[in-house]
């Protein structure tokens, strides 16, 4: 069964995405489109919660030395 999961809680190593992105000292553009839906089924809550998630993988990955 397939399920649209929140950013970063999926099987998609975001992580390893980041530090690629960081290490390779790449400018890039991030789009997140919002398919899974909270409990609530709030497109608005999906997104902030999307947001909030791209938010903390980057702040973990700018403390990270490489």
């Amino acid at each position: 069964d397939f399920e649209y999961r929140a950013f970063g809680s999926g099987d998609v190593d975001y992580l390893t995405v980041f530090r690629n992105i960081k290490r390779h000292r790449m400018d890039v553009v991030l789009s997140v489109s919002t398919h899974f839906r909270p409990p609530s089924g709030s497109r608005i809550e999906a997104m902030d919660i999307n947001v909030a998630n791209v938010k903390a993988l980057t702040r973990q990955i700018e403390t990270e030395v490489l």
